[in-house]
């Protein structure tokens, strides 16, 4: 998943974190479910974007060095190793 949930024990808050954005906090919460309700939505809305956004992706992955670019349109749901 692109959107993560962890637990701040610092501020005792619960964060939505885009892995894709060097780990950006776009969500915090007092309580799980609501973090666990953003991220999924958050990830409705990724993945509603389609290919387009996954050639961006792949291309981020690619220029931070993380991944090679092979055919991201070949198979959406494919790793990009």
């Amino acid at each position: 998943m692109r959107y993560l949930v962890r637990y701040d024990a610092d501020d005792s808050k619960w964060l939505v974190i885009d892995s894709l954005s060097a780990g950006q906090t776009v969500g915090c919460h007092d309580q799980k479910p609501r973090a666990l309700t953003q991220a999924k939505s958050e990830e409705r809305l990724w993945h509603r974007f389609g290919a387009v956004d996954r050639v961006f992706h792949a291309a981020c992955q690619m220029a931070l060095g993380r991944r090679r670019m092979a055919d991201p349109l070949a198979d959406p749901s494919a790793e990009f190793t």
